[in-house]
């Protein structure tokens, strides 16, 4: 027999409670959500949250709901106690938002835990207290029906786990949104939340959708929603609120779902939104969507994580068609004209042309249909590598471009960012200007508000994406701040106010040197509000307020910060050129040989930061190629 071979041992129950408490209570939200979910379970129709310093050193749930007798609040302190389920099979269709029996055990084997507790026609309470797992004291109290539970010291057991919380700010914000989330999802029970005794929300029982999310996440969001279209079909029955069409956000934090009463995270739901609002709203942009699913529990499993925040479906597919099905009818319906139709232009009639005039004008309108679908624009036929080479230079270019800084001196550009929708320069003096680049190139037209085309001296058409290009010289404009480089700002006859919650201050303030060395002038104008009074020539007037929050949220997210390794300068201009709505610039030549010169100033002018093409040359050869 091998003595050196390790004993295995059945593990105490006050040491398998303090790793259930690992799994099931990994910060103080997770504390608050299982007992909330309790309170919920007892048929509670008022909830009142209380907590402190992030939830850390003293949390309060109390509920009036059925209550317990003594002999069953020992109970519920044991592992695996529960009165949800009785057996295995009982797994197939739960109901019921708690049912392991592990919370309130691993919750009281880490804290100082009190429960107090009466059921209807008792005529005292009881009140159990217990310190890491163990019971310290019980006694009978005084109380209406009911239950309240108060953790203090979360985590005194197991110092190790107390390392890894993060500050009281940012695990607050978690208390509160998960707060939110089930006061959106028992729309027949009323909620308060209170932090430091300061009163963060308290929602009534209503049935209205609308009045329930301006009640708990503000007008800001419920203003751009609008009422989802009911839809049952495959087993499965989906309501809520959507945003409309034209609003978006920069990350996914105000979407929503909610499986029988359950705030769920599921695939299926972003990938319907992501399919319904893709030609609705830019790239990298996400809606709102507060999405309640109605399906019957025994085609879902809810027991996949620990803290039930995923749930695994037994049809996927059918969720998504649902979803999508409920999402397409509505936004078709809000929209003038269905999302997914794409406009064709009006096109004129030429009763007076021959035929063959208007077979050739197809064909054009193809080949220009063919250039403006493909960003790469590469030509149909190419020409033999034994044809005249390209005389596209940008290397050679920009260091001749060097050489006549003076000249560009002399021709200052005027403004050409404009705050609203294209428009051309008025006075044909201010474009006479110049009439064409330092780089000797002709400017021809613009084509679609997105391109501008250009004749080189050798016969080559140049097609510059405008955005693309902007995104380059904004991007550079921006690291040259950094290095030191006063940003060229311009002052706000109107400043923009924004005020942020406790979660977003915090990163705001971490970060607002960033925004001050690219132009922004920001004031602190009492708690967690700012005045800007300035902003960089690159931001619109009109997306300051959306462009900071939405820098903010990102950087929540994510968890970077302004002069630590994991953000550096050019990570926050590339964010910053990512994130702008998209400059306007005048449709004139003039605008288009100024960003034209700026483009090849830089020091990568042929690529934007995320890694598009600024411009396209198409070459004579080429040209000719493709008629011969």
């Amino acid at each position: 027999m091998d003595n050196s071979l390790p004993e295995i041992k059945i593990l105490t129950d006050d040491v398998a409670n303090k790793i259930a408490a690992g799994e099931v209570i990994e910060r103080p939200a997770a504390a608050v959500k299982e007992l909330v979910e309790n309170s919920i379970d007892a048929k509670a129709t008022s909830i009142d949250i209380e907590f402190k310093n992030g939830g850390k050193t003293f949390i309060k749930v109390s509920d009036n709901g059925h209550g317990m007798r003594k002999d069953q609040a020992l109970t519920c302190l044991e592992p695996h106690a529960t009165s949800k389920i009785r057996s295995a099979d009982d797994l197939e269709s739960i109901l019921s938002f708690g049912f392991r029996g592990e919370a309130l055990p691993s919750i009281a084997s880490v804290s100082k835990f009190t429960l107090l507790t009466k059921p209807e026609g008792a005529k005292v309470g009881t009140s159990v207290s217990v310190r890491a797992g163990k019971i310290t004291e019980i006694k009978e109290v005084a109380m209406g029906r009911g239950t309240e539970i108060v953790v203090e010291d979360l985590f005194c057991s197991v110092p190790a786990r107390r390392k890894f919380l993060k500050t009281d700010n940012t695990e607050a914000g978690h208390i509160i949104k998960m707060c939110k989330l089930y006061a959106l999802a028992k729309n027949d029970i009323s909620f308060s939340l209170r932090e430091n005794s300061k009163l963060i929300f308290s929602s009534k029982k209503t049935a209205d959708l609308a009045e329930r999310v301006k009640n708990i996440f503000g007008e800001e969001i419920s203003e751009k929603l609008i009422p989802l279209a009911p839809y049952s079909g495959f087993g499965i029955s989906v309501s809520g609120a959507v945003s409309k069409p034209a609003e978006s956000w920069t990350t996914s934090k105000n979407i929503y779902a909610f499986i029988n009463g359950r705030p769920v995270e599921c695939r299926a739901v972003f990938s319907a939104l992501k399919d319904a609002y893709k030609s609705a709203m830019p790239q990298g942009k996400y809606p709102a969507a507060f999405l309640f699913i109605e399906i019957d529990p025994r085609f879902v499993d809810v027991n996949v994580h620990p803290a039930k925040r995923e749930v695994r479906l037994k049809n996927e597919f059918a969720m998504r068609s649902a979803i999508l099905a409920a999402l397409v009818e509505t936004l078709e319906n809000y929209s003038i004209t269905p999302i997914r139709e794409i406009q064709k232009p009006e096109t004129k009639s030429f009763k007076s042309a021959p035929q063959a005039h208007v077979e050739e004008s197809e064909k054009l309108r193809k080949i220009i249909d063919f250039s403006q679908n493909n960003n790469s624009f590469t030509a149909p036929f190419s020409a033999p590598k034994s044809d005249v080479k390209p005389k596209f230079d940008p290397i050679k270019i920009a260091a001749e471009k060097a050489a006549e800084d003076l000249h560009k001196a002399k021709n200052p550009p005027s403004k050409i960012f404009e705050s609203e929708k294209p428009v051309a320069i008025k006075s044909a003096k201010a474009e006479d200007l110049r009439p064409s680049s330092t780089l000797g190139w002709k400017y021809l037209k613009h084509l679609s508000r997105k391109y501008a085309l250009f004749e080189t001296q050798s016969n080559s058409l140049i097609i510059l994406s405008i955005q693309s290009a902007l995104k380059r010289i904004n991007y550079e404009k921006i690291v040259r701040n950094f290095a030191g480089e006063k940003p060229k700002a311009q002052t706000l006859l109107i400043p923009v106010n924004i005020e942020f919650d406790r979660a977003d201050d915090e990163v705001f303030k971490r970060n607002k040197r960033g925004f001050e060395v690219c132009g922004f002038e920001i004031e602190e104008f009492g708690e967690r509000f700012y005045r800007i009074s300035a902003i960089p020539l690159w931001l619109e007037f009109g997306d300051v307020e959306n462009f900071i929050k939405d820098f903010v949220e990102l950087a929540r997210e994510e968890g970077f910060e302004i002069g630590r390794k994991n953000l550096s300068e050019q990570t926050f201009a590339s964010l910053a050129v990512k994130m702008s709505r998209g400059i306007k610039i005048a449709e004139s030549e003039y605008a288009a040989n100024a960003v034209l010169d700026d483009l090849f100033s830089s020091k990568s002018p042929m690529f934007s930061p995320d890694g598009k093409r600024t411009c396209k040359e198409i070459t004579a050869a080429e040209i000719s190629a493709f008629f011969s």
